[in-house]
This record gives structure tokens, C-alpha cells and sequence, in this order.
């Protein structure tokens, strides 16, 4: 008996994987980004944190974590702080199922407080989805809306921001933390940032202290990027900068850009192609425009040289060698893959260029406990 119980541990490390499921994202680059594999995203089970500045994707981001959720036959649950959500558009663009297994709490900021989120919302939560087997995600979005409960019995001129909302969250965080691993839930909390003033370093910050920095399994980070613009020259979609601050099932500080197009949601084609473009060593040199030729070059001459290689971009046929597709544009190759339903191989593809951009380096080996 006394061997049994020896082995028992190391047998159920084995048999249980780190994390039983992932939601996605919607983007193939931010999944492999999180978790290093595809398919991957958000992990079930870990808390995770969203922040960014006003318009950067945070809630379109946590939307498509739900519709992952739905779709693997899961459990999705919204605490709408903030009151914006469209639910018509949420379950257009982004693939919500607002008449499935989901769960909306329509908090009032009059009354609800931290304490109330973590003492009301999460036990629920956790009780509605005890009978489903799949993964299971809950969305707060947004911290920083939900008041402390200095605030709630404080007037408007009385300054009591921050005196009580560090402490209550850090204890909240760890009076739930194991709740939230049993149950499998994902947790995923949006945060807006503010601006530190007169501290060091980076003057954007999440609001809320330093729990839900210390707690959270994962950190993404988004800013704006680039407008996107037709024909016309008119903004039809966006491009958002994602960067993983913190991660403990993959290799954090991953970087990348999503783009996003309006009444359409996350277009993970263009985003992949793209990506590809920029970063696949068996495409043409001319193709890549490698950014460390622009920095040898000072003064006018560098200028003149970006402004003719913004001029050629143009003019360079987008590509993806091993699909066999060529396209004068990239929305021209985006159809291309939609056509030919290659969104699958697509997605493999730029799995295959990841592990040869984030390659390891090469090192002997070290032995542990004489293995």
C-alpha cells in the first residue's frame, strides 16, 4: 500500500494535463501567443487579466472567449459592469449564443460592490455551471467600473479613491482563487489603464493595485496600432497591438497585431497573412523589408528609402509559399484562402513559422535528480 501511495502522485501528474481546455480568442496568433500551441487562447481554470487603453478590442476579445467556450459545449457567464454590451452584435460578429448556457448579471453600481462581485456573482456562477462538462468562462468587464465600498458610502467630493480598493481586491482574490482552479472556470478580467502621474517608468497603468497583477495566470496587454482604410481612404477597421506581459502556461512577452475591421469583427485571415508577410524566412527579401536595413541608414536618405519601399508595398505580390497562393493585395489573398477554404492549413502554417521564429536556443541539456 505504502508504494501505491508513493506512485499515485506522479501518476495523476501524468495522466492530467496543466490545462484541460482553451478558449480562443478568435485570432490564431494571439492563441499560439497565450498558449503556445494551437488550438489554444485563454486557459480554463487560471485568471487572467485584459487591459488596455479606450478602443483597443478588450471586449471583443472576451466575447470570443465565451462563443469558444459555447462552442466546445461550455458555460459562459458576463458581469456587465459598464452597461455597453450589444448582445445583437455580440452574437453576430463575434459568436456568442445569447439562448444557450449562458449566464448575464446586470449588476447596479448603486449598490454592488466588490464584495458583492466576489461574495454574489463567482459562487453563482460557479453553482450554474456544477452539471456541465465543458470548459466554462466568466467575464468582468470591467474592474475598474465596480466601486469599492468606501466609494459607495462616500459622497462625490470626499476623495477615497484607492484607499480601499487594493485591499479588498487582494482579499477577495485570495478567498476565491481556489474556487475558481476547482471549477475550472476561466476568469478573465477587463481593465482600463490610467495614467501614472509623476511615477516611474510606464506611465499607463492598470487601476486596482497590485492583486489581480500578482494573481493572474496571464497578463495581455493591448494598445492602438495603425487605422485601416479603404479605397476611399476612409477607417474601416483597426489594427491593435497585443502583448503578453505575464504568462504561466507559455513563454510570456509575446508580441503581435490583430487587425479588426467594424461590423465584421477579428479578421484572423488577414491577421495570419500578415503576419506571415512580415516574419516568414523562406519569402523574398524584397517582400520582408527588413527594418534593421532602414536603421544602418541616417538622415534624408533613410526617409527617401522608406518612402519608396511604403510606395513598392504596394506594388509587392503578398504570398504564402506553401499554400501556392499569390495575391497583388492582402485582401486579394485573404479571398484567395476563402475561396479555397484553406483556413485550416492556414492556421497550421503559421504554427510551423512560429516554432522556427521563437526557436529555442540550443543547450546541453541539464540533469535533475540523476536522470
Amino acid at each position: 500500500m505504502a508504494e501505491e501511495d508513493e506512485t499515485q502522485p506522479a501518476d495523476i501528474l501524468k495522466r492530467l494535463p496543466p490545462v484541460s481546455h482553451y478558449l480562443s480568442s478568435g485570432c490564431t496568433l494571439l492563441d499560439l501567443a497565450l498558449a503556445d500551441r494551437l488550438p489554444g487562447g485563454f486557459p480554463a481554470g487560471r485568471i487572467c487579466q485584459i487591459y488596455g487603453n479606450e478602443s483597443t478590442g478588450k471586449s471583443v476579445l472576451v466575447q470570443e472567449a465565451i462563443g469558444s467556450a459555447q462552442r466546445q459545449k461550455g458555460f459562459g457567464s458576463l458581469n456587465d459592469a459598464e452597461g455597453t454590451f450589444d448582445f445583437d452584435r455580440g452574437a453576430t460578429l463575434h459568436g456568442m449564443n445569447v439562448k444557450g448556457e449562458t449566464f448575464w448579471d446586470y449588476p447596479d453600481p448603486a449598490s454592488e460592490s466588490i464584495e458583492d462581485l466576489f461574495d454574489n456573482y463567482v459562487p453563482k456562477t460557479i453553482k450554474k455551471c456544477e452539471k456541465i462538462k465543458g470548459p466554462r468562462c466568466a467575464v468582468i468587464d470591467s474592474l475598474s467600473s465596480i466601486c469599492s465600498d468606501a466609494e459607495l458610502d462616500s459622497k462625490l467630493t470626499d476623495s477615497t479613491y484607492g484607499t480601499s480598493r487594493a485591499k479588498q481586491l487582494s482579499l477577495a482574490f485570495r478567498k476565491c482563487r481556489t474556487d475558481i482552479s476547482n471549477a475550472n472556470l476561466a476568469m478573465l478580467f477587463v481593465d482600463q489603464t490610467r495614467h501614472n502621474v509623476g511615477g516611474y517608468g510606464d506611465n499607463l497603468v492598470a487601476s486596482g493595485g497590485e492583486a489581480l497583477k500578482f494573481y493572474a495566470s496571464t497578463r495581455l496587454k493591448l494598445s492602438p496600432g495603425a487605422k485601416i482604410l479603404n479605397s476611399l481612404e476612409r477607417v474601416i477597421g483597426v489594427e491593435l497591438k497585443f502583448l503578453v506581459r505575464k504568462n504561466k502556461i507559455a513563454p510570456p512577452f509575446r508580441e503581435g497585431i490583430i487587425r479588426i475591421l467594424f461590423d465584421y469583427g477579428i479578421d484572423d485571415i488577414s491577421t495570419s497573412l500578415n503576419w506571415l508577410h512580415e516574419n516568414d524566412p523562406e519569402l523574398p527579401e524584397l517582400a520582408k523589408q527588413k527594418k534593421e536595413e532602414e536603421e544602418k541608414k541616417s538622415g534624408k536618405a533613410a526617409t527617401k528609402k522608406r518612402e519608396r519601399k511604403s510606395e513598392t508595398k504596394t506594388r509587392i505580390p503578398w504570398s504564402v509559399p506553401r499554400l501556392e497562393l499569390t495575391g497583388r493585395t492582402l485582401n486579394a489573398l485573404a479571398e484567395k484562402v476563402e475561396e479555397q477554404n484553406l483556413e485550416e492549413e492556414l492556421a497550421k502554417e503559421v504554427e510551423r513559422v512560429w516554432r522556427i521564429v521563437y526557436a529555442p536556443i540550443e543547450r546541453k541539456k541539464r540533469v535533475r535528480f540523476g536522470n
